[in-house]
This record gives C-alpha cells, sequence and structure tokens, in this order.
C-alpha cells in the first residue's frame, strides 16, 4: 500500500504550524484541511466530500476553491477534473501530496491534459500540428528517427 503524504502523520500542533505557514487564515479552510485529513485518504471523490460536508460548513465550494488554490501554489495539493458525459468540466478528486512530490505533478500535468484537451475539443477541429503549435506546445525544429539497430 502507498504510503500517504506527510501531513497525515503530523501531529494537531504541526499541522497548525503548517497551516500558518501556508498563509491559510480561514478558520473555515482551517476546518476542511482537517476534515480532508480524517479521511486518511490521499484522494476523496470531490461530489461526495461536499455532499457529506456542504450543511456543517458554510460555503464549502468557494472556501474548498480558496484552500486548493494556495495548496496548490505551494505544490501540496489539487483538486482534480473530470469530464461528464454530456462535456461539462467538473471537479472529480480532492488530494493532498507531499511538496513538489511526484504524485503532486502527476495529477497537474494529468488535469492540465484534460484542460487541453477540452480547449481542442472546443476550439478546432482537428489536432494538427500547426495548432498545437500556435496555441498549445512548441515542437522541436528536429526529430530523432528511430530505427532498428539490429
Amino acid at each position: 500500500m502507498k504510503k500517504l503524504p506527510e501531513i497525515f502523520y503530523m501531529s494537531s500542533k504541526e499541522v497548525d504550524i503548517l497551516i500558518s505557514q501556508l498563509g491559510i487564515s480561514s478558520d473555515t479552510q482551517k476546518l476542511i484541511l482537517k476534515t480532508i485529513l480524517s479521511y486518511k485518504k490521499e484522494a476523496i471523490d470531490y461530489s461526495s466530500f461536499i455532499e457529506e460536508h456542504s450543511v456543517r460548513i458554510r460555503g464549502l465550494k468557494g472556501e474548498l476553491d480558496f484552500l486548493f488554490r494556495k495548496l496548490y501554489e505551494v505544490k501540496r495539493g489539487i483538486v482534480a477534473n473530470k469530464i461528464a458525459i454530456d462535456g461539462e468540466f467538473l471537479p472529480d478528486s480532492i488530494i493532498l501530496t507531499d511538496e513538489a512530490s511526484y504524485d503532486f505533478y502527476y495529477y497537474s500535468i494529468d488535469d492540465l491534459f484534460l484542460k487541453t484537451y477540452i480547449g481542442i475539443e472546443l476550439f478546432s477541429s482537428l489536432l494538427t500540428v500547426k495548432n498545437v503549435e500556435s496555441s498549445l506546445l512548441v515542437f522541436q525544429d528536429e526529430f530523432i528517427t528511430i530505427s532498428d539497430s539490429n
């Protein structure tokens, strides 16, 4: 089983110190983070979390968004998204990671590709090299040819 991020193993006092260092001053955001930590899971289903805690925590969606903007800035967490059947872009998972860990970059890049895919679907009919180069990625001038060396 994969080890959880270090924040899950911190004492309550250490979590309070980290919260302070991250610049989280909102009592609601502190409560949300501590609630997430109580799950003892790296990733939590966004919809279930909102449904379960929206009555108890006022303004949960907005405060959760602000909290994860801060966590994303310090490379410690992300709200990953998904594409619904109707094509709508929706929050999917609440994810805490170690600071600047491989997991953080994995989820961030995965989410970025999803957002890029949505952008391509909305603004162009074909994914061509020209479309990609002009708006999304820049390719190198030369490509390496892979050949069979046998």
